[in-house]
């Protein structure tokens, strides 16, 4: 099962996915954007040059993909050596992932996660975190158009700012669905 974690930037997917770690594996994404300042290879995103990229990409390593032009970065997912039908794993994606994932091995597989923060709070986040004024307002306007119903579709929609909390919620599910 694919604990599938999923919100606008800024409101808390990877620390959400940090405190899960000790309790099920992660799957790391793939990403030719440059690391941040508190972001680790492996840990956060494996990264990796637009080349590296292409070259998977081309070798079907990748079972979804996406990337945005303004900025020449590349996203990838892949669930090589992934064993999602006997054990559990946390993954942070966007909603075009999730669609993805639903369509190549099924939501019976998966387990959604939206977490609902406020813009306000994100913008402080961001900022907080350094990220440039630029890249703050193109992902307060991308997540509006990228994320729009997503809490219709959601298993589980997460509401408080507290992640600790929110990955309490998830192990509580993960637990009831124990195999």
């Amino acid at each position: 099962m694919i604990h599938c974690i999923l919100g606008h930037g800024a409101c808390g997917k990877t620390t959400i996915q940090n405190y899960l770690k000790s309790e099920i594996p992660t799957i790391t994404t793939y990403t030719t954007r440059p690391i941040r300042h508190n972001e680790t290879d492996g840990i956060h995103y494996h990264f990796l040059s637009n080349d590296d990229f292409e070259e998977r990409k081309r070798n079907g390593f990748f079972i979804e993909y996406y990337y945005i032009p303004e900025n020449d970065w590349y996203y990838g997912m892949s669930l090589n050596g992934i064993d999602y039908k006997n054990k559990h794993y946390s993954l942070v994606l966007d909603p075009q992932g999730y669609k993805t994932l639903v369509d190549k091995i099924g939501k019976e597989f998966l387990t959604s996660y939206y977490i609902n923060l406020s813009e306000h709070e994100r913008v402080i986040r961001m900022a907080k975190r350094k990220d440039k004024i630029e890249e703050i307002f193109r992902r307060i306007f991308s997540d509006r158009k990228d994320f729009q119903g997503f809490n219709k579709v959601a298993d589980v929609i997460l509401l408080s700012k507290d992640s600790k909390r929110n990955a309490k919620v998830i192990m509580n599910v993960i637990k009831e669905r124990a195999f």
